[in-house]
């Protein structure tokens, strides 16, 4: 039983093309299904929270999609809050939870940052801010940092412009309900690697029906023209998928 709340504990779950969130959703209830019948003393408030603090991620090309997702899930906990409202804790920081980006489209690795006089710690700096977000239960402290994130993208290109890296990186804007990411990269974004899941529902669309869905991909190595948008979320979520992963 304890090595198997151990491996419960450390799983990492992610669904590239979420949507509202109904498969997150349900691998949280699955989740928390298999805890309550391993714990003695089972609390279906905290269980959720750690699950969705630790193990279950999300990511969607469409704003309003990734808004409900994270509203569902904000529901699944509040639905087991306790009476006395002093006793909960704050909720976990969705906006890095799940996020709003293009899974089809890695960040840049051509290392050009340097030749337009990109900021080269611009990646870091807003790893960095994320992670602090991520880990303070201080309001105080989160509205600065979201000043400070939203400060650093907002800076304009330079004399010589900008690097289709830094470019990227300023798409990414996780306090921002109404924009989409150009890229997606979970290293970056979530501070994970590698996933033992891969869930979801991809989107099924034929280039000869909607071209422009194809917009950006024609350079993948998964690009095979006459083809179905699924394929390439099946090689992407291979691609993030741990050796053994499911």
């Amino acid at each position: 039983k304890d090595s198997i709340i151990k491996a419960l504990d450390g799983l990492k779950v992610i669904d590239p093309a979420c949507g509202s969130g109904a498969f997150p959703i349900g691998m949280l209830q699955l989740l928390v299904k298999v805890y309550e019948r391993l714990e003695a003393r089972f609390d279906p408030y905290k269980t959720k929270l750690h699950i969705i603090e630790k193990n279950i991620y999300g990511v969607d090309i469409e704003p309003m999609a990734v808004e409900i997702a994270r509203l569902r899930t904000w529901l699944s906990i509040i639905v087991d809050e306790e009476a006395d409202s002093e006793k909960i804790k704050p909720l976990p920081n969705l906006e890095f939870k799940f996020v709003c980006s293009n899974s089809l489209i890695d960040l840049d690795k051509s290392g050009q940052v340097a030749l337009y006089g990109d900021d080269p710690e611009l990646e870091n700096k807003l790893r960095d801010i994320r992670e602090a977000y991520f880990n303070t239960e201080s309001l105080n402290k989160k509205k600065k940092l979201k000043s400070e994130y939203e400060k650093i993208v907002n800076v304009g290109e330079g004399l010589f412009g900008a690097s289709e890296k830094s470019k990227q990186l300023k798409t990414y804007r996780p306090f921002d309900n109404e924009t989409s990411a150009s890229f997606f990269n979970s290293e970056f974004m979530f501070g994970v690697t590698a996933y033992d899941v891969v869930i979801g529902n991809p989107p099924y669309i034929k280039e000869y029906t909607n071209r422009d869905a194809f917009n950006g991909l024609r350079e993948s190595p998964y690009y095979q023209g006459k083809m179905d948008l699924w394929y390439m979320f099946a090689c992407k979520s291979i691609d993030i998928l741990k050796e053994d992963g499911i």
